[in-house]
């Protein structure tokens, strides 16, 4: 008895066709035409629902277009229909990611990198959405999940220098000192040039004798912050200084009183001239990163931005200022008495010296492990009488977050004097002790 030859239905194509109109979809999908791609995919679902990469492929073109519903219903379709393919779990972390489901995101990531342990593409995904994460929940519990898959993507890529950096940071939030360093002088054997490990390094290990911190070191922080810094700094860590600024003047100058003429050292992106602007009648900016200074430029809130570093401006303006600021520059000083005695220099013969610093309860400043400076008030006190400040006023506050904590800090407003004037203002408020603030 013949065989009777088996017919297609008129509307399903064949595995050739299929294939072919796969491979149209990828090059419309590749070149941008997202629409011509995604019509060619429905199109190939009509006839072959089956179709695994197609359906991951209209699932990642969905997700482009902010569509996170219909983008994950088509991939966990594809995650039905083979189950042990990890890259589909990738891809359906990558579209919780995108649609803010973060713990989502985790468990599909978690779930990818159970079934291919090697992945990199997985270990970076689960480390990145689990430190950012960690940052914002400020959990030591998501740091130390995170370090696990740093470790072993470091494991597998063991040059990858960005990822031992956030490797270390997570050491740094866990309190794992030793591994920490262990990690920093790894990052230096593979670019033994990296002035900013070499800078933690130092400071992790106690170094006691640093009176200042490497410029270039500086540079390279705050150049590589400045896009998300103002995102990162107030949001995520609740950085305060900008706004104690405006309320300590506040206090200080009747209301309608101006600054008169104001230098913001170390300006950064702009935000105290954010807070202090409308107080000013001429402000100057200074920073030593030109990538900080692009974000205030953009901001339009000085008269005149410099790049240069804050001894060299002090050196080279012959201008005088009624106000000088520094808001969270002095954690990258140590040694203020040269600044002291610039800062005197340039202003006027009443002028205001606001600034802030990370507090100390020992003598003197010191290099802390995070890689800033912290300084005592007691130090401050004797330096500011010394070079001929008078008026002090400290009030201890939060700076912002670090880590899970508070960071304490103290804002200091300084009035050009003699050093008579300094002891009887000191005398009149019983020795000019910092005072508990917000």
């Amino acid at each position: 008895m013949s065989k009777k030859k088996q017919r297609r239905r008129p509307n399903q194509p064949s595995g050739l066709e299929t294939a072919q109109r796969y491979r149209r979809a990828v090059r419309a999908y590749e070149t941008g035409n997202l629409l011509k791609a995604r019509r060619g995919l429905q199109a190939l679902l009509k006839g072959a629902p089956h179709h695994v990469e197609a359906l991951v492929l209209l699932g990642r073109i969905h997700a482009s277009a902010g569509d996170f519903d219909r983008s994950g219903s088509l991939l966990h379709k594809a995650i039905e229909l083979a189950p042990t393919k990890a890259h589909l779990r990738l891809h359906l972390g990558e579209v919780f990611y995108q649609a803010g489901k973060e713990d989502e995101a985790i468990q599909a990531l978690e779930a990818a990198h159970e079934l291919d342990p090697s992945n990199l593409q997985t270990l970076d995904g689960l480390a990145s959405v689990l430190f950012k994460h960690a940052k914002s929940q400020r959990s030591v519990e998501l740091w130390t999940r995170a370090r696990i898959y740093l470790e072993r993507y470091c494991a597998l890529a063991p040059t990858n220098l960005p990822k031992r950096w956030i490797l270390a940071e997570c050491y740094d939030r866990e309190g794992e000192v030793n591994k920490r360093i262990r990690t920093l002088r790894e990052i230096i054997d593979i670019d033994p040039d990296d002035t900013a490990a070499s800078h933690l390094l130092a400071a992790a290990q106690g170094q006691d004798d640093a009176t200042t911190t490497d410029v270039d070191y500086v540079r390279g922080v705050f150049d590589a912050a400045a896009d998300r810094f103002d995102t990162e700094l107030v949001d995520d860590l609740k950085y305060q200084v900008p706004e104690q600024i405006r309320c300590r003047v506040d206090d200080i100058l009747p209301k309608g009183q101006s600054l008169g003429r104001v230098l913001d050292l170390g300006c950064g992106t702009g935000l105290v001239a954010e807070a202090i602007g409308d107080r000013c009648d001429w402000l100057a900016g200074v920073d030593v990163s030109s990538r900080m200074i692009e974000q205030a430029r953009e901001k339009d809130r000085y008269d005149v931005l410099h790049v240069a570093t804050l001894e060299d401006h002090l050196n080279e303006t012959p201008d005088p200022y009624d106000t000088v600021i520094a808001a969270d520059v002095f954690m990258y000083v140590g040694a203020l008495e040269e600044v002291f005695e610039r800062v005197r220099g340039k202003l006027t013969e009443t002028g205001l010296f606001i600034f802030s610093t990370e507090l100390l309860t020992e003598p003197g400043f010191q290099l802390r492990a995070s890689g800033r400076f912290a300084h005592s008030d007691a130090y401050i006190r004797e330096l500011a009488a010394r070079i001929g400040f008078a008026q002090i006023q400290g009030e201890q506050m939060t700076v912002r977050m670090e880590g899970a904590s508070a960071l304490a800090g103290v804002l200091y407003v300084l009035r050009r004097g003699t050093r008579r004037d300094f002891e009887c203002a000191r005398r009149s408020r019983g020795g000019g002790e910092v005072t508990q603030g917000s």
